[in-house]
């Protein structure tokens, strides 16, 4: 449903395709809060769903070697998207596997398990206990939640148990705890110098602001060397976090997205590719297909032409916008059916910049009655609001979504988007 965006050389390809300068690759990087200041630019970034955005980090240097890192951010945890924990239906599978059939739209490996994909660690789902901490063994790090609430992190021992949460997956370390690296990953009983060395990882994460991160680094190879457990608790400190609990790791780490050409993004370090493993972490969220201003193949125009420019802005969707001077002065937007036919929700970006007046978005087909909505950028500058919903069918006739001033000579238009409503 959704096109895969990888960004050739170090570039966007939405910034690339439009010429954009090197300060407006810089304002995208800093709108998604999910780049580290030492990495450079994403070479994959895409909105995957609504609220849930996927980036490709390949730093040359990073931890002693080439790194391959995917971060998954996903903000509107308990609104929009749901974390949940998914098992093999026996066994071990792969989180392809797993995932495919059901809501998720992405995916990632999640606690350690024996060879016969019992889990070696607290699981609970549902508000079922399933596993307890393992025996004869030190306090481990745990995360769990209750639907709509924020992660909690804490270490359980064993026999313990976790009543407060309906939601609950052991594993560990804990790499960062109430804003500090933990970094004593032996208390937890992980001394091995094997597994404190480079390797592939997976871990979560929590921002304070409440936002989930789901990060995966390949290695193993010439062009991923994998990370330490103290360089990948240095990563999710640079990425924001205040919580982070590593996962299991090496072969099992493994990062799967829906609706792309090929949906495991990252690559297994297994000679035989994905690993099968006991239980995976999946985020449902909406469906969501953006369209950024004059996006290709979208029928993007601005009326009068002369009237308009295009403009850096670090808080605009994919790091610019276009400005329009003149009593009526608009831009619009001509979108065809997804791939995916079926209702959706048409949301547009209010623009963030003060310098412009009340706007109205507008949204229907030729001949055909118009949803509308006004907005004041003073106030609802950066947020999605939604226009309308409508049925898109095969052979239906292109939608037109437009945006225009009603409130002063300069209107602005950053992007619009379709969210698959069930």
């Amino acid at each position: 449903m959704r096109p895969w965006r990888p960004i050739p050389g170090l570039l966007l390809s939405a910034v690339a395709a439009l010429g954009c300068s090197a300060p407006a690759l810089n304002a995208l990087r800093a709108s998604t809060g999910l780049a580290p200041p030492s990495f450079p630019p994403p070479t994959v970034e895409e909105e995957v769903a609504v609220g849930v955005t996927l980036l490709r980090f390949e730093p040359p240097s990073y931890g002693g070697g080439p790194q391959r890192v995917h971060v998954i951010g996903v903000d509107g945890l308990g609104e929009s998207a749901q974390l949940r924990i998914l098992r093999a239906n026996a066994g071990k599978v792969r989180v392809d596997r797993i995932a495919e059939g059901t809501s998720a739209v992405v995916a990632v490996n999640a606690g350690y398990f024996d060879s016969a994909g019992a889990p070696m660690g607290y699981l609970k789902i549902g508000g079922q206990e399933l596993a307890t901490q393992p025996a004869q063994r030190p306090p481990r790090g745990v995360v769990g939640w209750n639907p709509g609430e924020k992660l909690q992190f804490r270490t359980l021992a064993s026999g313990d148990r976790w009543d407060a949460v309906s939601e609950a997956l052991g594993a560990g370390p804990m790499l960062i705890q109430a804003g500090r690296r933990a970094e004593r990953f032996e208390q937890e009983g992980f001394a091995d110098p094997k597994f404190l060395g480079p390797n592939p990882r997976t871990a979560i994460g929590q921002t304070a602001d409440g936002r989930l991160l789901l990060v995966t680094v390949d290695g193993r190879s010439p062009t991923a060397a994998g990370l330490s457990l103290a360089d990948l608790a240095r990563l999710m400190e640079e990425l924001g976090c205040v919580d982070a609990l590593n996962l299991d790791g090496g072969g099992s780490t493994t990062t799967w997205v829906r609706d792309f050409p090929e949906p495991i993004v990252n690559v297994p370090s297994d000679s035989g590719g994905a690993r099968a493993v006991a239980n995976v972490l999946v985020v449902d969220a909406p469906d969501v297909i953006a369209y950024d201003d004059d996006d290709p193949g979208h029928g993007w125009t601005t009326q009068p032409t002369w009237a308009w420019r295009r403009a850096s802005h670090e808080t605009a969707y994919r790091g610019d916008l276009w400005l329009g001077e003149g009593v009526g002065a608009y831009a619009e937007w001509r979108l065809g059916t997804p791939s995916i036919p079926g209702r959706y929700a048409v949301e547009a970006r209010v623009p963030n910049d003060p310098r412009v007046g009340r706007l109205t978005f507008s949204a229907g087909r030729d001949g055909a009655p118009r949803a509308s909505v006004d907005v004041d950028p003073r106030t609802q500058g950066g947020r999605w609001v939604r226009i309308g919903a409508f049925d898109f069918a095969p052979q239906a006739a292109e939608l037109r979504v437009r945006v225009a001033s009603t409130g002063g000579a300069l209107v602005a238009a950053d992007a619009v988007r379709l969210v698959r409503l069930p």
